[in-house]
């Protein structure tokens, strides 16, 4: 743009503007939605337009940059159940800033809240046999799986100690106290146990 004064005739000289157009983010950012708390994760916007300047940031929730906030991909670790970050596209020139509208991505804490699937479907069980359970995380991958038996003389663990599925052997009746088949789940640094109570016949 071109501007010029008229006073009564008398024209001043020209005075160039440029105009620099607002930034538009075409792109979404895409990284991990479910996340573990204080671990670092990379999340990366799907545009590199030529001069363009990223900005990352946290929008709410906790959390923090790691590193290095500017550039098409940032890492960031979260201190909150929920949290947004956003990215922001940014053109300067000759000292002036322009800046997108921020783009948001949510996240949310991993929360596993495991059970026990009790294959044979029986509410009884045989001394003097075996029996396979499955460890049921609704879907999500964890780090550790470890299966116990209580007390240790109620029965035993013959395949599976650290799998998914895990085959039992239980023993003879030696009380009329039920055993307790324990699972527990490692994610995120953290232990999470279940427990599966199982009754032999003629325990009840």
């Amino acid at each position: 743009h071109v501007i010029t004064a008229n006073n009564n005739g008398c024209i001043s000289e020209p005075v160039v503007i440029e105009v620099i157009e607002k930034p538009v983010i075409t792109g979404s950012i895409s990284g991990p939605d479910k996340v573990c708390l204080s671990v670092p994760y990379t999340y990366q916007i799907s545009e590199n337009e030529p001069g363009a300047i990223y900005v990352w940031s946290m929008h709410s929730g906790s959390g923090a940059v790691v590193g290095s906030n500017a550039g098409t991909q940032a890492d960031f670790t979260f201190a909150s159940p929920t949290a947004t970050i956003k990215v922001v596209k940014q053109y300067v020139k000759n000292g002036v800033t322009c800046e997108s509208d921020p783009v948001y991505f949510d996240v949310s804490q991993i929360v596993v809240t495991p059970t026990i699937i009790n294959n044979s479907g029986l509410s009884m069980f045989c001394p003097s046999s075996t029996y396979t359970f499955t460890a049921d995380t609704n879907g999500i991958p964890v780090d550790h799986i470890k299966w116990e038996i209580q007390p240790s003389n109620f029965g035993n663990i013959i395949s599976g100690a650290n799998d998914g599925t895990v085959t039992v052997g239980l023993n003879e009746a030696s009380s009329t106290l039920p055993g307790t088949l324990l699972l527990t789940v490692t994610k995120c640094n953290k232990d999470i146990t279940y427990p599966f109570t199982i009754n032999l016949l003629g325990n009840l």
